[in-house]
This record gives structure tokens, C-alpha cells and sequence, in this order.
């Protein structure tokens, strides 16, 4: 797309987890595409913890905290001197901070989606229409940022995260292992500790199965709450840091979360995954994952039949040899 002597990338993603996760198959593909180029990533500091699960070998810089303006324009005029050859802004949606930094940046191509009466779209060369990237997922939209021609993606680019950095943890219960979360920043995407509890004790009638109950320090209550109401083993994990929370998510052999970060982070890891979605667009922020079935309430997860819930986790557990004999 762009002449072959690109020695230095530079790519422009903050905000949340799931926001950087839909950018990595972009950074993949640009790796293939320029094997000898040496790519930056400028992140906030929430995305610089995740970054090395995906990328070992790629240059972070963190925009810091304080005065966006501020932060965004150090940073830029810090990193002028390196001269990018191309500079991505990845967005699917007009941003004026970023295309303000890369104007600060100087790249010599400046990528990034541009609503064409915006005064800032001035600073890109290289603009997107915001009329292209309002349909299709997250992710491919990453990717066209790149190359409009772009129309899917591919298996190979999604996302994965390295293993290796994990810490190994064993766990006293009966395999395999159902993991749930009672944490999650979208409360309409967080099933109740009631429901959790009677889709758990259900499956369980008819399957030998563990539930592993991840938490946030701040709601441990809870999940001693869903605990309690279960007749079945379980195990709590408080999850302080990224590393003990995908270290507890590695133990899984199927999720049932929500929508968020865990469930992106779910489908990183090649989990048997369902994936309960309120109001979010799965089409354009469904898991990147074969092994992912997703169900769907236009308001709250918790409207979703919980029969409809149990078949999906129960989906997976099929061909399990643990299943317990039913008797009819």
C-alpha cells in the first residue's frame, strides 16, 4: 500500500483492555506486512500492563496521566525527533486528541478516520471517512484504518496471549472447571450471584463440574454470597493484578462471563467461551474466537432465559468422560 522502505511505526491506542485486544490484529498484520520495521506503541497505562501478553519485543511508550493536552504534546514532541514513517491512529471514530498528537508526532503518513468538517482532520494525510467505519467489527475496523481493502479477518490474526508469562496454580476440585466472575464495570453485563448460582447447581445435576469464582478484592462479599448458595465444589480467587487474574482465567475449561475485558481476554486464551452481551453490538464487539457462543438481551444479561444459559455452558461439556449418568 505504501512504499516498502517503512523502517519505523508508530500506532496511537489508549483507552480499556478490549480497545487494545481489537487493535493486536492490526499490529500482526503490520508485522507480516513490514518484517524489518520497528514499531512503537503509544498507550495509557492501564493498556502498558497487557501489552507484553501479546508483544515482547515492541517498544511501549505511556502517555501519562494529568492534562491530556499536556500529556499528549510532551509525548509527542519527545518522540518528533524519531521520525515515523508511518503513524496509525487507532480509532473507529473521529478523535481529536489523537489526530492532535500525531499533527505533534510528524509522521511522514498519517493514518487515522476523520470527520471531513473537523478542524483537525487538517492534520492527517492519510484520512479515513467515519462514514466507512460504522459497521463491522472492532477489530477489522482496526485493520482498514490500514488498508480499506481489507473485508475480514482472518483466523491467524486474532488475538493470543502468551502463556508463558503466566503463574501456574493448582487447585484442590474435581475437573473440569466452569469459571464465572461476580466483577465487571457493566453492571448490565454482570448476571446476579442468584442466577450464577442456579445455572451452576443445574449443570451441575447432570455434570461433574468445579465453578471457579473470580473477584475484585472490593467484591469478595459477593462472591462468598454466590459461594454459599451453591451445592457444588467451588473456589474463590481474589484477582489483585492482570497476572493473577489470567493466571485463574488459564485454570478454566469453560467461562460464562459477561461482556468486557474478561470475555475478550477469554477468547486471547482459546476458552470454551459464552459470552452474555446487553445492548453492546456483538458484530462489532463480539469475542475474536471459534470457540465462543454468544447470547444476547438488548438491556440486561439477566433477561436471557437461563435455560438458554445452560445449554450453551452445557454445549461444551458434552463430550466430556465425567458426565454423570441421568436417570430418566
Amino acid at each position: 500500500m505504501y512504499q516498502q522502505d517503512i523502517r519505523k511505526i508508530a500506532i496511537v491506542r489508549r483507552n480499556g483492555f478490549g480497545d487494545f485486544i481489537c487493535a493486536v490484529p492490526l499490529i500482526m498484520h503490520l508485522e507480516k506486512t513490514y518484517p524489518d520495521a520497528v514499531i512503537t506503541l503509544f498507550v495509557d497505562e492501564r493498556n502498558h500492563s497487557i501489552v507484553p501478553y501479546f508483544f515482547t519485543h515492541i517498544k511501549t511508550v505511556v502517555i501519562p496521566v494529568g492534562n491530556k493536552y499536556l500529556s499528549l504534546l510532551r509525548v509527542g514532541l519527545t518522540y518528533r525527533a524519531k521520525k515515523f514513517d508511518l503513524v496509525i491512529s487507532v480509532k473507529s471514530s473521529p478523535m481529536k486528541l489523537n489526530n492532535l498528537f500525531l499533527a505533534v508526532l510528524g509522521g511522514k503518513h498519517n493514518l487515522a478516520i476523520v470527520d471531513e468538517k473537523s478542524w483537525h482532520s487538517k492534520f492527517i494525510n492519510h484520512p479515513r471517512n467515519a462514514d466507512l467505519y460504522k459497521i463491522g467489527h472492532q477489530a477489522l475496523q482496526c485493520l482498514r484504518i490500514f488498508d480499506p481493502a481489507i473485508q475480514h479477518i482472518s483466523s491467524d490474526l486474532y488475538p493470543k496471549i502468551s502463556l508463558d508469562r503466566l503463574t501456574p496454580l493448582s487447585v484442590s476440585l474435581p475437573s473440569p472447571y466452569l469459571l464465572v466472575s461476580v466483577s465487571n464495570n457493566r453492571i448490565s453485563s454482570t448476571l446476579s450471584s442468584t442466577s450464577l448460582a442456579s445455572i451452576a447447581n443445574d449443570i451441575y445435576k447432570k455434570h461433574d463440574i468445579s465453578l471457579i469464582i473470580s473477584c475484585h478484592k472490593k467484591d469478595k462479599k459477593q462472591a462468598k454470597e454466590l459461594q454459599h448458595a451453591l451445592n457444588m465444589p467451588s473456589q474463590i480467587f481474589i484477582t489483585p493484578d492482570l497476572n493473577s487474574f489470567l493466571s485463574v482465567l488459564n485454570l478454566a475449561d469453560i467461562v460464562l462471563v459477561g461482556d468486557g475485558g474478561i470475555c475478550h481476554f477469554a477468547a486471547c486464551m482459546n476458552k470454551n467461551l459464552v459470552a452474555l452481551y446487553a445492548g453492546t453490538s456483538l458484530e462489532k464487539w463480539g469475542p475474536l474466537s471459534e470457540q465462543a457462543i454468544c447470547l444476547f438481551d438488548t438491556n440486561n444479561v439477566n433477561n436471557i432465559p437461563e435455560i438458554e444459559i445452560k445449554k450453551a455452558v452445557e454445549t461444551f461439556l458434552i463430550s466430556s468422560p465425567s458426565n454423570k449418568a441421568v436417570l430418566p
